[in-house]
């Protein structure tokens, strides 16, 4: 398991910064945002608390069980014209794991590009 600190405070931030743990978030299924309607106010509320991350971050991280810590930084952007949250994880200069969170219609997704190589996509329920 690995521990982040922050020093940086933020509601949901543990959540926010353990992708894993994205199933936290709660969505009602609502009407679609391509049907012309904007997307539920749930959704947006979610996605507006990302969307306030935006900024450079530093912390420290500690994986559980093993024998490594150490500093950590992350950095949050939108992309889309503010359609998307980016948060790249930055250790010793390099964004080794980078998260894309978006809506998807009523649904707040992310797609995790992790440093082991695979690509977890996430929706929030």
């Amino acid at each position: 398991m690995l521990v982040i600190n922050y020093s940086k405070p933020i509601t949901l931030c543990e959540i926010i910064w353990q992708p894993f743990l994205f199933r936290a978030f709660s969505l009602r299924p609502q009407a679609q945002h391509d049907q012309g309607g904007s997307p539920p106010a749930k959704a947006n509320d979610t996605f507006n608390l990302l969307k306030a991350l935006v900024g450079d971050w530093q912390g420290s991280y500690e994986w559980l069980g093993k024998n490594r810590k150490g500093p950590i930084n992350a950095r949050y952007y939108l992309t889309g014209n503010g359609t998307a949250v980016v948060e790249d994880l930055i250790v010793d200069g390099n964004a080794n794991m980078t998260t894309v969170y978006h809506l998807d219609g009523a649904d707040l997704r992310a797609t995790h590009y992790c440093a082991a190589g695979n690509q977890p996509r996430l929706k929030a329920t």
